[in-house]
């Protein structure tokens, strides 16, 4: 590069501005260097003693559309301006930004060994001073530093990190990028556009572009979710499929309720993608109620206890919604709302009547195009708008997300507030997931915020 009037420690910036561009994400890049303090243009500079070396900050623009030479001499002139401010300290530098003081400007640094040596070593005999032998030990607040030096014409650069903040394959991943991203430069010349760079070999592009897509699973084609549910009951009746407040429900005994509580849901005239809203607190009245709605052949809209009345009221009769499945403690916010039926499921008088219903499967034929639920958005450009979800298209996510998603650590499966609280917010997965898939539901309620404990 040396036509494009830059140096090496130019081409190093420029080299790991790119592979901190490649992780950031970030157009502008920031990371540390190490300066002699002793600049040129200082009289004497050369005959004083001391330690004037200072850590600096250097800021780099990762401009991919223009060539790798006018990028270097960028780089090259931006190092030559800040070398009349290289006696700063980096406290006295934060304080001109608007960082805050505490917060670290970086953490990464990079410092290149340019020592000039003499090619036959100084002698006592001309007054110069004979080293002998030269070693260091060196220590680093950063959690990354990338020294490089030019050692008989080659280029030799390490890594040192702390074992906290980067791990072993992290670093290595890092420093093969780094190696990489050198080698185009060197290979591609002055003319080389910045934004040809890649931090990829061919096989990290291989597994990036086809080996992380193989995510084609086998889907449970034609079923419905309720249907998956009921084959798990065949398989693990006596399994505990919910846990709540101490007490527990299992497959059977779900299964019989929800179907109960459908054949009375049909009997009021619910059929196939009827609208039913479910508005209950956390219970065991959540699941049963969905999956009665499912059983039906309706579809669930879930519906806040908590929302004001004025929104309640505009989703129900946004909906249409004839049906409602609520909680004694709740119907009365759904008095002149507009919804037709209101049932209370943990009313005495129902619970009688469920009682002469009987448990078996309902047997109806649904289809997996049909819907499933409808949740309403956020509302927060305007009115809350109803999205529909059909059977397939959520059995779909449940496939995918048990092969690809899901963290599992120790046998547990722990699923935060946004993921769980699915008749609040609508992403119904989280606990029809664990039913279908034979897994048991439970709350917890010793987290913050609250979260759920999925055992199998």
């Amino acid at each position: 590069m040396k036509s494009s009037r830059t140096t090496m420690n130019s081409l190093l910036q420029g080299a790991w501005s790119y592979v901190l561009q490649g992780y950031s994400g970030s157009e502008r890049v920031m990371f540390g260097t190490v300066v002699s303090g002793r600049p040129g243009a200082l009289w004497g500079v050369e005959r004083m003693l001391g330690l004037f070396i200072n850590t600096i900050p250097v800021v780099v623009d990762v401009d991919k559309g223009l060539s790798l030479g006018q990028w270097l001499v960028d780089i090259h002139g931006r190092n030559v301006a800040s070398d009349e401010h290289q006696y700063l300290s980096l406290s006295d530098i934060q304080g001109l930004t608007a960082i805050p003081v505490g917060t670290a400007l970086f953490d990464s640094l990079l410092v290149y060994e340019n020592q000039p040596g003499h090619p036959g070593g100084a002698s006592a005999s001309d007054g110069g001073i004979v080293v002998g032998r030269a070693g260091s030990d060196e220590r680093t607040e950063y959690a990354l530093l990338v020294r490089a030096k030019l050692e008989h014409g080659r280029l030799e650069c390490e890594f040192h990190y702390h074992g906290d903040v980067l791990s072993d394959s992290m670093s290595r991943q890092m420093l093969s990028h780094f190696e990489r991203v050198l080698e185009q430069m060197a290979r591609g010349g002055e003319d080389l556009q910045v934004g040809e760079l890649s931090l990829l070999s061919e096989a990290e592009r291989e597994q990036m572009l086809v080996g992380w897509n193989q995510t084609e699973v086998a889907h449970p084609e034609g079923l419905c979710l309720h249907e998956l549910f009921e084959r798990q009951v065949q398989q693990n009746p006596d399994r505990v499929a919910l846990y709540f407040d101490g007490e527990s429900m299992s497959y059977g005994e779900l299964n019989a309720r929800s179907n109960r509580l459908a054949r009375y849901l049909r009997a009021q005239g619910v059929c196939k993608e009827t609208l039913v809203g479910v508005c209950t607190e956390r219970n065991f009245d959540v699941v049963v109620s969905v999956l009665a709605v499912l059983k039906a052949g309706g579809a669930y809209v879930p519906l806040e206890p908590d929302y004001p009345l004025q929104r309640l009221g505009y989703m129900v009769g946004d909906a249409g919604l004839d049906y409602l499945l609520t909680q004694e403690a709740i119907a009365p916010r759904f008095e002149g709302l507009g919804s037709g039926h209101v049932l209370s499921v943990d009313s005495v008088s129902l619970e009688e009547v469920l009682r002469e219903e009987s448990s078996q499967d309902l047997g109806i034929e649904v289809g997996s195009d049909s819907l499933c639920y409808v949740i309403y958005t956020s509302g927060s450009t305007g009115q809350p708008k109803g999205v529909m979800a059909q059977h397939d298209g959520v059995l779909n996510r449940f496939t995918g997300c048990g092969v690809n998603i899901l963290f599992v650590m120790e046998r547990c499966f722990v699923a935060r507030r946004h993921w769980v609280l699915w008749i609040r917010y609508g992403s119904c997965w989280e606990v029809c997931y664990r039913v279908v898939r034979r897994y048991c539901y439970r709350e917890s309620r010793s987290w913050s915020p609250p979260c759920f404990w999925i055992h199998w």
